[in-house]
């Protein structure tokens, strides 16, 4: 498009502060300065990618059609691939390591148990997103849990053209077995892809947070009926801060090792 507006990244880079704040998404230049108060996920999240590209962050833990729920006037324009530094976009360290660990990884059918797909799946995979995978207590339900999710899993695991998006592949296993499943606000797919894969009869629930754009949940909420969704999981403990202290450690900007005390810079984690 001749007309698009072309942003350098050294302007992108000006715009790093809370009351200033630009980032860059798959190519495209958002000023994210008002959103950054009512993100779900926090001040620090979205200040921590300030003037940065934050496409790596941002595409493993938000649904494709994430960003058409911003207003349009959050858009700035489009990054000048040729103002683009190639040392900002280098694999880190961890990556390098994921990608080393995938080309490694063995074929599903070497995993027979939930054990083996979990020790598998840490060496190969980024850490929790949040803090409460832990601090769940599963007490007499594991060997039920454990059952069912080695099932899934593994059914997921084997789909004949497996996506890279997990949920479409446990939606696909969920409805082999029978197994009711609740997707969440926050999965990495659309709405779209999971009417792609789910089947007619299958029965999902769906789990929502409520915006303090009461009406951005109502339309939400009649795109889940008319989709077919059994039923609604609303999540309400969010309302009252926890202290969910992995959670506050993942989601904090330390400036030393965490062990030692030090301060999250006002990072509280999803759960506050």
């Amino acid at each position: 498009d001749p007309h698009r507006k072309l942003i350098a990244y050294d302007e992108v880079l000006r715009h790093n502060t809370k009351t200033d704040c630009w980032v860059i998404i798959n190519g495209e230049v958002y000023d994210v300065t008002k959103f950054m108060e009512i993100h779900p996920g926090g001040v620090n999240a979205i200040l921590k990618m300030a003037g940065k590209d934050a496409t790596k962050a941002f595409m493993p833990i938000h649904p494709p059609d994430a960003l058409s729920t911003l207003p349009p006037e959050y858009h700035v324009g489009t990054l000048d691939p040729t103002t683009a530094p190639a040392a900002a976009y280098a694999e880190t360290e961890e990556e390098i390591r994921i990608r080393k660990a995938r080309e490694a990884l063995p074929h599903p059918e070497a995993a027979l148990n939930l054990d083996e797909i979990e020790r598998s799946g840490k060496t190969h995979t980024l850490s929790s997103a949040t803090g409460s995978d832990h601090e769940c207590k599963l007490g007499s339900l594991r060997s039920i849990v454990s059952f069912l999710k080695a099932k899934i899993d593994r059914i997921a695991l084997d789909q004949d053209e497996p996506s890279l998006k997990s949920e479409v592949n446990i939606v696909q296993a969920a409805a082999k077995e029978g197994v009711a499943q609740g997707l969440s606000i926050n999965a990495s797919c659309s709405l779209d892809e999971i009417q792609e894969a789910k089947t007619s009869d299958q029965t999902l629930f769906f789990q929502i947070y409520l915006d303090r754009n009461r009406k951005n949940s109502e339309n939400l909420l009649r795109r889940v009926e008319k989709d077919g969704f059994k039923g609604i999981i609303l999540t309400v403990d969010s309302a009252v801060p926890g202290k969910r202290e992995r959670d506050m450690r993942a989601k904090g900007d330390f400036q030393a090792p965490a062990t030692g005390g030090a301060d999250t810079n006002g990072a509280k984690g999803v759960a506050q």
